[in-house]
């Protein structure tokens, strides 16, 4: 029995490490905080740390492990359901081992019969997981980021961690059409919305250049605007923002 429950701490460990390599993923690729999280799915941050960081002896009982992963997952566009089955727990096992003592023969019940099924239950679940994270890692397959949801990245100064609020401004550009050619310095979350329609949405990576245009009004909304350069009716170009920060602008004819 020691040896059985010292191989589920490792397997949790392993499952642990993987989920949260998954999960850090996808949060930085949102650009949400660790305290964001926090105040959405209402975990406290250090048990999302300890997840994050496959930190097994910070985190509470294994079942209770699951729903922190689920609430995880789900808060950064994961499948949370799928994603917290594969980290272990013992109840199946126990239940199973349970059972078998009133349902089987005594000669049947010998520990290395025991010993080979939870082996095998070990090596299916760790296969589970990789396969399920070898799956979701496909770029075809990442959902887009929920523009509500989409809050700046964790600033360097741990005392500016709090949640940070969308700067929203308002630029008038002379003439009867707004043209904003964007150029990408840093990899970015951006939404075009022009005359009130959402033209683009997605993420823009370093090195990129568009040009968007309206015809009374032009909003640009991003989740790193100092990764952003805009330039509007052939004005001169500048980023958005600070880097990290949350911004929307608006522009529009005089």
């Amino acid at each position: 029995m020691r040896n059985s429950k010292t191989d589920l701490r490792q397997e949790q460990a392993i499952a642990l490490c993987e989920i949260g390599a998954r999960v850090r993923q996808e949060r930085e690729a949102k650009g949400l905080t660790i305290n964001e999280i926090a105040a959405q799915t209402r975990i406290q941050s250090r048990l999302l740390d300890a997840i994050e960081s496959g930190d097994r002896n910070h985190l509470p009982e294994p079942v209770y492990v699951r729903a922190l992963i689920k609430q995880f997952g789900d808060a950064v566009g994961l499948n949370g359901a799928e994603l917290s089955r594969h980290f272990p727990t013992d109840t199946f096992g126990s239940q199973a081992v349970r059972s078998s003592w009133r349902q089987l023969p005594a000669a049947q019940l010998r520990p290395l019969h025991l010993y080979a099924l939870y082996i095998a239950l070990v090596i299916a679940s760790v296969s589970g997981l990789r396969y399920f994270i070898q799956r979701t890692a496909q770029p075809t397959r990442l959902p887009l980021p929920v523009p509500g949801d989409v809050i700046a990245r964790t600033p360097e100064d741990p005392s500016t961690a709090s949640v940070s609020k969308p700067q929203v401004e308002v630029a008038n550009a002379p003439g009867h059409s707004v043209t904003v050619a964007i150029a990408i310095k840093q990899d970015a979350w951006l939404r075009i919305v022009a005359d009130g329609e959402t033209t683009y949405e997605g993420i823009m990576t370093t090195g990129e250049e568009r040009t968007w245009t309206a015809e009374e009004q032009l909003t640009v909304r991003t989740g790193n605007a100092g990764g952003v350069v805009v330039a509007f009716n052939k004005n001169d170009p500048e980023p958005l923002g600070n880097p990290g920060q949350v911004q929307e602008v608006t522009y529009q004819v005089n």
